[in-house]
């Protein structure tokens, strides 16, 4: 085909569009989208790239593919480190995301093919984690943050959630600190679709906090005799994740809160629902002690109790 057969004057026509939608699956519907275009003329040419997908934030776009199929049947592949992703639009709570790429070799006479697949109302969409610290560990932090240039910074960020959740997509992230006050606070805002396990057709057991931290309590085994102190170093941190719960969802169990008090330090853990979200909350402070070796019983069970009440599992049933 040499001329357009819709628009006599159009620089590139829609050869065909397909979408595939698939909603069996009881997380999240997957939209498959494909789209072939001719190009006539020089126009036509420049009007194609950039190519902007754009959607809300609780949609994921991936898989995005791309290539040209030039007139002498050569193919130029779209290289995925062109394609990027920005923040759209923001107001109040509703942020809009889009992802833009350019395809490279388009000319008159060429075939362009594209294709992506957005998920949509996937279980851990749009999660928010805030973590936050103070004395030692603020200064820590800062110091953490300041090595590293933005993108680096950003892909440290992206493996330590990864550590425990698979699939992460980091969509945005920003950092708060107060010298005056020697805080720092890191809040990231991510993408965890394929976070969950299911439980029969209606319901689906996940554990809120995705990332874990360090216990940093003593590494004797139960029945061990410890004759040396107990070292605890400091730390003082706060950390907050925000689950949104799927569409059709509700909270059928949450993990029990646990608060400790011991002279060496303290923990408190809690979930909550708040607007349609699961809200979890772990706080700890660990006082810079030494303690005799006959507490160590005493200091292996404070940091098992955190363990446990940090790995609590979530329930949630589909309501509609």
């Amino acid at each position: 085909m040499t001329e357009p057969q819709v628009d006599p004057e159009a620089g590139a026509e829609l050869l065909f569009k397909e979408l595939e939608i698939d909603d069996t699956n009881i997380r999240d519907s997957f939209y498959r989208y494909y789209i072939r275009i001719k190009v006539f003329n020089e126009r036509g040419a420049e009007e194609i790239n950039p190519i902007e997908l754009e959607a809300p934030r609780d949609v994921r776009i991936r898989d995005i593919a791309g290539r040209v199929v030039k007139p002498d049947g050569t193919i130029i592949q779209l290289d995925k480190d062109e394609i990027f992703t920005r923040e759209s639009f923001r107001y109040q709570d509703e942020r809009w995301k889009k992802r833009s790429f350019s395809l490279p070799g388009v000319e008159p006479g060429c075939i362009v093919e594209y294709q992506w697949e957005e998920v949509r109302e996937g279980l851990a969409q749009g999660v928010i984690f805030k973590f936050s610290s103070s004395g030692a560990n603020a200064a820590y932090e800062r110091s953490l943050y300041q090595r590293f240039t933005r993108s680096a910074y950003e892909r440290v960020l992206t493996e330590w959630l990864r550590r425990d959740t698979r699939e992460v997509e980091l969509d945005d992230w920003s950092v708060e600190d107060d010298r005056a006050e020697n805080t720092f606070a890191v809040e990231v805002a991510f993408d965890a679709p394929m976070y969950a396990q299911r439980l029969g057709g209606r319901m689906l057991i996940f554990r809120p906090f995705m990332t874990s931290r360090p216990a940093n309590g003593p590494s004797a085994e139960a029945g061990d005799v410890r004759t040396e102190p107990i070292v605890l170093n400091y730390r003082n941190y706060e950390e907050t994740i925000r689950v949104t719960l799927p569409e059709g969802f509700a909270v059928d169990e949450l993990p029990e809160s646990v608060v400790v008090k011991e002279d060496f330090g303290e923990l408190d853990v809690h979930y909550r629902t708040e607007d349609g979200a699961i809200v979890a909350e772990r706080k700890l402070l660990l006082r810079e002690v030494t303690l005799p070796p006959e507490d160590l019983n005493r200091v292996r069970a404070f940091f098992q109790t955190r363990e446990r009440a940090e790995k609590g599992r979530a329930v949630i049933i589909r309501v509609r």
